[in-house]
């Protein structure tokens, strides 16, 4: 798979096949099946980019356990309409575990972010240091928080969506979660051009106390930069709910 397509794959899976796969199901099929089916394909993807991934960090366990959790609420709901409940009330559970998270002073966009770093060839525990060293903590805090009220507004939407259109929200909630996704995921690219120019400064710092000669170095986002980061942004918060 072409990481150039990566968006693109997202997008049809997480979007527009499942909106199409609950269209086309409706009339063959009882609604709560057809939401199942519609589950399925994104759920697929999700588990093949997952494991084609050498390794396991804290980022894919995370989504790994999220993935297979939503799955559960979705089978244990028995019902279309308490699908769309349950996925309200697990949206909320999700918000307050971030915002808990923010709380103890380990946010969960901490762990993301070292994970992301790591990738790219940082050291984990001299990153993690670094993040901790400025203000980049407060960063990762702020866009956990974010990520926490998106995951409330989505619930808050669902929910009154539920109580004027029944069963028909579903359809509206597809759209709703994959619209909060794209904003959201280009906000948290912001949090990470952020973070790259705290980390640049801090290398600068220790560079010039062991050589006073040392220039500053430019930080330059690239579009190939701002699409990886954008596409792993919008991958993680595809996961979390749908």
């Amino acid at each position: 798979m072409r990481k150039e397509m990566n968006l693109i794959l997202d997008l049809f899976f997480y979007f527009l096949f499942p909106l199409v796969i609950w269209k086309m199901c409706r009339p063959y099929f009882n609604d709560y099946l057809a939401i199942i089916l519609s589950y399925m394909p994104g759920i697929i993807y999700s588990f093949y980019r997952l494991f084609r991934s050498r390794g396991l960090n804290f980022t894919r366990v995370f989504l790994i356990i999220n993935i297979v959790a939503e799955m559960a609420v979705v089978l244990l709901s028995r019902s279309s309409i308490q699908v769309l409940w349950n996925s309200a009330f697990y949206s909320i559970g999700l918000a307050f575990l971030y915002l808990t998270s923010c709380f103890i002073h380990k946010p969960i966009f901490l762990y993301f972010a070292l994970d992301i770093l790591v990738l790219q060839g940082y050291d984990r525990e001299i990153t993690k240091g670094m993040l901790k060293e400025t203000n980049s903590l407060n960063i990762l805090k702020l866009m956990t928080v974010i990520n926490s009220i998106d995951n409330l507004l989505y619930a808050l939407l669902l929910i009154q969506s539920i109580s004027k259109n029944g069963i028909e929200a579903y359809s509206y909630s597809i759209i709703i979660d994959q619209t909060l996704s794209l904003v959201i995921s280009g906000i948290s690219v912001i949090g990470f051009i952020l973070l790259y120019k705290n980390i640049d400064e801090i290398k600068l710092v220790h560079q010039m106390k062991s050589n006073s000669q040392q220039r500053k170095k430019r930080l330059i986002v690239s579009f190939n930069w701002y699409y990886k980061h954008y596409e792993i942004n919008y991958f993680f918060l595809s996961n979390q709910r749908r």
